[in-house]
């Protein structure tokens, strides 16, 4: 399984928060940054994608979900 950083402003990162519960970002979000970098692997970006699903109204909370998917594309394929 390989691993990754995924990076997100600070507001994809309080979206997230409020779209999954996983502890990572839930540490990530006590210690808001304005860039905040998350180490994670494939599983944990599969089932934060599967929680999330694709939002359609909420933009920030899309722009994360393509950096997920960017980030979970560029591991599989390296």
């Amino acid at each position: 399984m390989k691993r990754g950083i995924l990076v997100l402003n600070s507001d994809e990162l309080i979206e997230l928060g409020r779209a999954v519960e996983l502890e990572k970002i839930k540490i990530a979000l006590e210690n808001l940054k304005e860039e905040n970098r998350i180490l994670t692997n494939e599983d944990e970006l599969e089932n934060i994608l599967d929680e999330i699903g694709m939002p359609e109204d909420n933009v920030i909370l899309k722009s994360a979900v393509t950096k997920i998917s960017d980030l979970l594309h560029s591991l599989r394929n390296s």
